[in-house]
């Protein structure tokens, strides 16, 4: 398995995790989404924020999820 689907797997992993943690764990999670786009970007390659916007996603439905069961 490529360690970048590996990374982006992980990264909508905890952007679905997020919600349901403290605060503390929250910011722990956000930054090794951004260790783990720095791991996969090197300085001369273009960003892509692709990491990003799964987290995001993960977070978002998480967020949904959590709003229609309660």
């Amino acid at each position: 398995m490529n360690l970048k689907v590996l990374f982006y797997l992980a990264a909508f992993g905890m952007g679905l995790a997020l919600p349901f943690q403290q605060l503390l764990f929250k910011i722990i999670l956000t930054a090794i989404v951004y260790f783990m786009d720095a791991a996969l970007t090197d300085e001369s390659e273009k960003r892509k924020y692709c990491i990003y916007l799964l987290f995001i996603m993960g977070i978002l439905l998480s967020y949904l999820y959590k709003w229609f069961v309660n």
